[in-house]
């Protein structure tokens, strides 16, 4: 079995601007076994896990976050983040250049100078932390920038015998990286929400509420 020392060695030889404690947080959660049988694309959700927790049947459900905003903004300051649509806005009869900032503002307020800084102090160069700086957040902006760029909402159903008997919130802004395994970041996410913690508390009031016991087989009976 891959141990998180090696996963994260894995992880940095892969991804070499890959920050150190993200790298640790991605090492640690890929050795963890999933805990939910995941289906994509089921009907018209983008994915569905499956668990079973104390008599109950758990559904965790991911759909696209419609209600996405302010991951990057147009800026004229300078980030060291240049916009790539910098003078190629067209309006439908010439290009645009009054309206369009030269630099992008990440939602973090991130800047090229302060993850160089960073950089540096974890022991790359002058330059290397720059250009490694500068091509992250590059990266980061023009992926809010792309067409595919997609986020994702969650949330959670428990059901007794078919029957639904509980529903968590819904938690938006959730976002999966193409490198790594999609089921196993999904699993992650439902986890971090604590959604299944959530649904199952109230599935046990529902319960408590029409005074009858779960048994393991979920079966109920009077209390």
């Amino acid at each position: 079995m891959v141990t998180a020392a090696e996963e994260y060695r894995r992880l940095r030889r892969k991804n070499p601007g890959l920050p150190a404690k993200q790298a640790v947080l991605w090492a640690r959660g890929n050795v963890k076994p999933s805990t939910l049988d995941w289906t994509l694309y089921e009907g018209s959700h983008v994915a569905v896990g499956k668990t079973t927790r104390d008599g109950f049947e758990v559904r965790v459900i991911i759909d696209y976050d419609t209600d996405t905003y302010g991951r990057v903004e147009e800026t004229d300051t300078d980030t060291g983040i240049r916009n790539p649509r910098f003078g190629q806005r067209w309006t439908g009869d010439s290009w645009d250049t009054r309206n369009v900032r030269r630099y992008l503002s990440l939602e973090s307020d991130s800047t090229v100078k302060e993850l160089a800084s960073y950089y540096h102090k974890a022991g790359a160069s002058k330059n290397v932390a720059w250009e490694e700086a500068r091509e992250s957040l590059q990266e980061e902006a023009e992926r809010y920038l792309s067409d595919d760029h997609a986020e994702y909402v969650i949330h959670a159903k428990a059901y007794l015998g078919g029957v639904p008997m509980g529903e968590s919130g819904y938690v938006g802004g959730y976002e999966v990286d193409d490198r790594e395994s999609f089921e196993k970041q999904l699993d992650d996410f439902a986890h971090e929400t604590d959604c299944i913690d959530e649904v199952i508390e109230e599935a046990r009031a529902k319960v408590r509420a029409l005074d009858v016991k779960i048994h393991a087989s979920g079966v109920l009976t009077p209390a």
